[in-house]
């Protein structure tokens, strides 16, 4: 089961954008927790704000590789079980994820310090400069310094 779900963590559904070929897809896996002071609360809003920032931009879709997949794995291996019938079923279709968002986060006099980067999952490349940023440990805070964040990453001017 979990070889299973390792092997399908891999690809991941492309439902963000119109057109998968024209669709950026970005996988973001747990941030890194450099010091082990992050609350693990702390490191899913980080996580679930880089996804929504990554995925408010025009052909960019982004997908949470800690609980998506799971939730998703779940309701397919639920559907194949028999207890749904054959024609309510769904067909599980995925696709693989182009970059990684890989982040690492800290804790420094109150605030989080995020360093993050893109890689290409084909050449393990690293795309563009790797970029890092102060915010506010807090809700509105982390979502506003993802965001900004994101849209460096990615190129894009605010």
């Amino acid at each position: 089961m979990k070889k299973i779900k390792l092997l399908l963590a891999v690809v991941m559904l492309a439902a963000s954008c119109s057109a998968v070929a024209q669709c950026r897809t970005i996988a973001i896996p747990e941030i890194v927790d450099k010091t082990r002071g992050l609350a693990p609360a702390v490191k899913a809003m980080l996580r679930n704000s880089f996804a929504e920032a990554v995925n408010s931009i025009p052909g960019y879709a982004s997908y949470d590789r800690t609980s998506d997949i799971d939730a998703i794995l779940d309701e397919h291996m639920f559907q194949q079980s028999g207890l749904v019938s054959e024609s309510s079923r769904k067909e599980l279709r995925m696709t693989g994820a182009k970059y990684l968002l890989l982040a690492e986060a800290s804790v420094y006099e109150g605030k989080l310090f995020v360093t993050a980067k893109i890689v290409d999952v084909e050449t393990a490349r690293i795309v563009g400069k790797p970029q890092d940023i102060f915010m506010y440990n807090h809700p509105m805070g982390i979502k506003q310094g993802c965001t900004a964040l994101a849209r460096r990453l990615l190129g894009i001017a605010r």
